[in-house]
């Protein structure tokens, strides 16, 4: 049985896997209601990786803390570079 968060992924083009060439968002599936829910969970997912690797028993160490850290939040930066912004300006 799927859970409701991974059932809304799938209906989600921002949270899918991409099967596009190079694996570039599927821009003629996207609508602008996407948007919210996949912030949602992109921001409840980064808090999460966050969370562990704070509660981390083990010393800190640059694997544990820099290199987690760097991981954290591929979600939340994937949904962003999609986000029309006014600051890019489309292909002319």
């Amino acid at each position: 049985m799927t859970s409701p968060a991974a059932a809304a992924a799938l209906d989600n083009p921002l949270l899918a896997d991409w099967t596009t060439p190079d694996e570039a968002p599927p821009f003629d599936h996207i609508t602008p209601e996407h948007f919210r829910p996949a912030y949602a969970r992109a921001l409840a997912d980064h808090e999460a990786e966050i969370a562990a690797i704070t509660a981390d028993p083990a010393p800190p160490s640059f694997d544990n803390t820099i290199a987690a850290l760097e991981l954290a939040g591929r979600t939340l930066s994937r949904v962003g570079d999609v986000f029309p912004s006014p600051d890019r300006r489309p292909f002319q």
